[in-house]
């Protein structure tokens, strides 16, 4: 009975030490999206039109993510982001030209969310920074919409105040692409961490062929943006 206590008190405490070493390499993180820069004419900030019921004035043009990682090795890990990114460009339908030409076009409304699977390396620098560099796969769904043309109407109200019709084409989003990620990691505590990361997301594959059609009728070519370049910055929790 002796032995057999002991070899239980043993297999327990090599069970409990790599249940402590396990929880090492789990962690959760909560991140926002900065800015997003689509490389068209959509506002990576909104210094130009502040919306003083929003924080910060609206200044941000931003998006919010979870993120899940396992360490698969002392230098290597595994993630998987969910992001959620929304923007109504309104004031971009103020600004358009009334009748403008065919093939003028701005961005008036981006929403999608977005899954990414990552891998990542990390190079230590010091006890509590450390360098993250990674890349992966991305599936993102949604939609956006362009505004192309601009007609005013009628008049109406006690100010007789001229309305406006406007034109509107889109596409669906269920695209496919590549991204790749560097920067910072720094440890808060032993449990508690924070980062930040530059990430470059390309679509290497487009689904909607039937909205991009329309784009090329109104002789738009430098919509859907392939490319999405984001500042984000996160907090996280090991477990």
């Amino acid at each position: 009975m002796k032995t057999k206590y002991k070899i239980l008190l043993v297999w327990l405490g090599v069970f409990t030490s790599s249940q402590v070493s396990a929880q090492q390499k789990n962690s959760i993180a909560v991140q926002t999206g900065l800015f997003h820069y689509f490389f068209d004419d959509g506002q990576i900030m909104n210094v130009k039109y502040p919306q003083h019921r929003f924080i910060f004035r609206g200044l941000l043009i931003s998006s919010i993510a979870l993120k899940y990682e396992r360490m698969i090795s002392e230098k290597a890990s595994i993630s998987l982001d969910f992001n959620l990114f929304y923007e109504y460009y309104y004031r971009n339908g103020y600004d358009f030209p009334i009748g403008a030409p065919i093939g003028t076009s701005t961005i008036l409304l981006r929403d999608f969310y977005t899954y990414c699977l990552n891998y990542n390396r990390t190079k230590k620098i010091s006890e509590r920074f450390s360098f993250v560099y990674g890349g992966g796969l991305s599936i993102r769904f949604g939609s956006e919409q362009l505004l192309v043309n601009k007609f005013p109407f009628g008049g109406f109200g006690p100010n007789n105040e001229v309305g406006y019709e406007y034109t509107l084409i889109g596409t669906r989003k269920k695209d496919v692409a590549v991204n790749l990620l560097s920067g910072i990691n720094y440890k808060i505590s032993k449990r508690f961490f924070a980062y930040s990361l530059v990430d470059l997301y390309s679509t290497v594959y487009f689904s909607d062929k039937v909205g991009i059609a329309e784009y090329r009728k109104y002789k738009i070519t430098d919509f859907p943006s392939r490319f999405d370049l984001s500042l984000k910055l996160g907090i996280g929790y090991r477990f």
